[in-house]
């Protein structure tokens, strides 16, 4: 069975170079990102998991592969949406400028625009959208951001949400996909440690793939027991008091 990936539920077809899409093979999506250093795509930290690392992502349209990963040491499922941020390091540095991120606290009203990609609405062609609008509530670590033409869903985590061209918040979570609000955890209060991050390099670096042992050919893509585990993950965690981790 195929994992089933939802991405933004709505919105418009976009453009946005620097936004990635991570996978852990060149067909199963796992999370979104945006470029924020010439080789670090900032993502969400609930996106990296040991059982199924980020292989690979596309930038542009063009496969990249992938060093290694960084989640925030404070991140706790247990809490969404604070510190819910990492970053993937890219093995060779990217020729695309790098988006830049909010300094400034976010406001109430605020317009946003959060970007995404993914499996869409049936009969919608697939790709990167994005859903318009606005800042409707501000924590101390995420924002609550309320969509107008649509919202994300699962396989959005870690896209960004853009004011202007800068990023001010990362997608984290949204009650079940229902309704118009998501949770998305603030770069403003996080700039200091996204900057070490990006310095410091991979805490989780990308083991080889291992040679495939004369004349087994290596297993399928298609191998159902290998794709099985994915549907769990593209479901994410759920938290009883604040919704569905995208």
């Amino acid at each position: 069975m195929l994992p089933v990936v939802l991405a933004v539920l709505g919105g418009v077809p976009a453009v946005l170079p620097q936004a990635a899409a991570l996978r852990t093979t060149d067909d199963l999506l796992l999370c979104s990102g945006a470029l924020v250093a010439e080789d670090a795509v900032l993502t969400s930290a609930h996106c990296i998991d040991a059982d199924w690392p980020v292989l690979g992502l596309e930038l542009d349209g063009v496969p990249v592969d992938v060093l290694g990963t960084r989640a925030h040491p404070q991140w706790s499922s247990e809490r969404p949406g604070e510190h819910d941020l990492a970053l993937v390091y890219l093995s060779e540095p990217s020729a695309l400028e790098p988006l830049l991120l909010a300094e400034m606290e976010p406001r109430f009203g605020d317009a946003v625009l959060t970007y995404g990609f993914g499996q869409v609405d049936a009969g919608v062609e697939p790709g990167l959208r994005s859903v318009e609008g606005e800042v409707s509530n501000v924590f101390p670590w995420f924002v609550a951001v309320e969509g107008f033409d649509g919202r994300p869903c699962h396989g959005d985590s870690g896209g960004p949400a853009l004011s202007g061209e800068l990023i001010v918040a990362v997608t984290s979570f949204t009650p079940d996909c229902e309704g118009q609000s998501t949770g998305a955890a603030r770069v403003d209060v996080e700039s200091g440690w996204i900057a070490e991050a990006a310095d410091a390099g991979p805490f989780i670096e990308r083991e080889p793939e291992p040679e495939p042992e004369p004349g087994s050919g290596g297993c399928p893509s298609g191998n159902a027991a290998l794709l099985l585990p994915l549907l769990g993950l593209a479901q994410r965690r759920t938290s009883s008091s604040a919704g569905r981790y995208q």
